[in-house]
């Protein structure tokens, strides 16, 4: 909801003979200030994040070699973010996050590369919002090209301390037999749900491509809209133990979701008072695999973690 009317608009690429980033109502009628024209055919999807109580849409575009603008950073009536487009060699067609990668409490935006070889190391890039240029450390390289993905962002392994996931693929046109690689890196740097704005594909793994929680600063700390979950054991067997803290009692229901986004259990809502909380989740019922638990009230999701069930 960019003009915070109600109805939802739509924000999206078009690729073909006439490529362009738009924003339409939801009638399919342009917005004032779009669409604008890409040039060159982009798959990319937008990101849209709420910054200093706007929002800010992020779409890129594919290049070559050359260096060229390639990702955009507009405000609800297309009007350029200072400090963008970022112009370097090779464009992008994959996911684009937006998170606080380097600890800086100020967030980036992180995506990933278009430039590869069949058999080189692919990018992945994370750049300062204000137009400082890349972050140090980055670009990453990780084996194979990156093309078409981009980047997640969490804590995978429950150390407090951000990762980066990304998958990475090797591409010999037919001539050999091509691998698939899930790479992880550790930034090392603090994690928590209010430094990741935007992370894999749509924004989070419901998929539903919606607005994440609003920002009222830019910088990554002062968003406390989203519960800090913890489950443990993590990766579990017969049951988990999901604990959370609240400030002030609230009516909440919790819910387990495979990566199908199906939900498999749920616990009905109840009362939770203020302090810390724990709820038992019993799994011995659910196939071995990935899910994600997750806490709502009536109008929205507080917060989320995942959960690994082994057999």
């Amino acid at each position: 909801d960019l003009e915070d009317d109600g109805p939802l608009e739509i924000v999206a690429a078009a690729h073909g003979d006439a490529p362009e980033f738009f924003v339409t109502d939801n009638h399919g009628d342009y917005l004032p200030g779009w669409p604008k024209p890409a040039e060159v055919w982009t798959y990319s999807t937008p990101s849209v994040v709420e910054l200093d109580g706007e929002p800010v849409i992020f779409m890129c575009r594919r290049l070559g070699s050359d260096p060229d603008d390639m990702l955009y950073a507009w405000d609800a009536e297309g009007n350029l973010r200072e400090g963008f487009p970022i112009n370097k060699m090779g464009g992008n067609e994959g996911i684009i996050s937006i998170a606080d990668v380097d600890g800086d409490d100020e967030f980036e935006v992180v995506f990933g590369s278009d430039l590869f070889t069949t058999d080189g190391p692919g990018f992945l890039h994370a750049y300062e919002l204000d137009g400082s240029g890349e972050v140090a450390g980055f670009p990453l390289r990780p084996r194979g090209v990156n093309a078409m993905n981009g980047a997640a962002l969490g804590d995978i392994n429950g150390d407090g301390m951000m990762d980066l996931i990304a998958v990475s693929y090797t591409l010999t046109f037919g001539m050999g037999i091509d691998s698939l690689y899930l790479n992880a890196y550790n930034l090392n740097v603090p994690y928590s749900p209010e430094r990741v704005l935007w992370s894999t594909y749509k924004g989070n793994n419901t998929r539903d491509g919606l607005l994440t929680p609003q920002i009222f600063s830019g910088t990554a700390t002062l968003n406390k809209s989203l519960l800090e979950l913890k489950a443990a054991p993590n990766p579990a067997r017969n049951e988990t133990q999901l604990s959370f803290s609240l400030e002030q009692p609230l009516q909440a229901s919790i819910h387990l979701i495979d990566t199908q986004g199906r939900e498999k259990q749920q616990l009905p809502p109840r009362r939770w008072p203020a302090g810390t909380n724990q709820a038992t989740l019993t799994l011995n019922n659910l196939p071995a695999g990935l899910y994600w638990i997750s806490v709502r009230d009536k109008e929205k999701l507080l917060g989320t973690t995942p959960i690994f069930i082994k057999h």
